[in-house]
C-alpha cells in the first residue's frame, strides 16, 4: 500500500510541470493523435487490469516513509491549489501538464486523469485489505 500512496505522488510530480512557477510554464501544442491518446489512457484507467507505469519516474522505489510521502503529496496539491487559483485571475493556462503517453493535458484534462488514477488506485487498496 505505502507503494501504492509513492506512485500516486510521483505520478502527480511526473504530470505536473515540475512544481515550476506557474509564471514560467509555457503551452504546448496538442494534436489530434493527444486527443485520442488521452481517451484511450482515460478508458484503460477505469478497467481493472494491470497496466505498465508510462515512465520509469512513476514507478516506486519503496524508500519513503509514509510522513515523506504525505509532505509531498501536500506539496503537490499546495502548487496546484496556487496555479489553479492563478488561472481564476488570468483566465489562461493552456496545456501546460504532460503525460507521458498522452501528451500535452489542459489543467481540467489533468485534474480528470489525476481523479480516474486515484479513484483507480483506491480501489486496488481496497482489495489489498480485503485480501490480508
Amino acid at each position: 500500500i505505502l507503494e501504492i500512496i509513492e506512485h500516486l505522488v510521483i505520478c502527480e510530480r511526473d504530470v505536473m510541470p515540475g512544481l515550476s512557477d506557474p509564471d514560467d510554464l509555457v503551452p504546448k501544442r496538442k494534436n489530434l493523435k493527444d486527443r485520442m491518446l488521452f481517451r484511450l489512457v482515460m478508458a484503460l484507467l477505469r478497467l481493472p487490469i494491470p497496466i505498465r507505469t508510462p515512465s520509469r519516474g512513476m514507478v516506486p522505489r519503496g524508500k519513503k516513509s509514509i510522513d515523506e510521502l504525505r509532505a509531498m503529496w501536500d506539496q503537490n496539491h499546495e502548487w496546484l491549489r496556487s496555479y489553479v487559483a492563478g488561472l481564476d485571475r488570468s483566465g489562461g493556462g493552456g496545456e501546460v501538464f504532460s503525460h507521458p503517453v498522452a501528451g500535452p493535458l489542459s489543467t481540467e484534462e489533468a485534474l480528470r486523469m489525476l481523479d480516474v488514477h486515484l479513484t483507480r488506485h483506491i480501489k486496488q487498496i481496497d482489495r489489498l485489505e480485503k485480501s490480508a
